[in-house]
């Protein structure tokens, strides 16, 4: 049976002027820092944005859903904080983009 990390709640501040809200598992990375890692919600403080999914090492990776504040959507695969793989894109006038995406595209 796994362990369960218990959950967390953190206020980042990111090196830029961003700030986030994060719920979500954290690890003992490979540098030896705590990072995101396992299902987590991250709020973009400043632009509304929210990303419910997984992580792996500080980098939204694997299933995840993103919804941006004017109410666009992608869920679907990521790796590298970027859309990666199959996915959903619907637009606030409903618009739908079902298939693959390389690095956001």
């Amino acid at each position: 049976m796994r362990s369960m990390v218990p959950m967390t709640v953190d206020i980042i501040e990111a090196k830029s002027k961003f700030q986030w809200l994060m719920i979500c598992r954290r690890k003992i990375g490979k540098n030896g820092h705590i990072v995101r890692d396992g299902y987590g919600i991250q709020e973009n403080l400043q632009d509304g944005s929210v990303y419910e999914g997984m992580w792996r090492e500080e980098q939204m990776c694997g299933t995840g859903r993103m919804t941006w504040n004017n109410s666009d959507v992608y869920q679907g695969e990521w790796k590298n904080n970027k859309a990666n793989g199959h996915g959903i894109f619907v637009d606030s006038q409903g618009s739908t983009y079902d298939g693959e995406w390389i690095d956001d595209q």
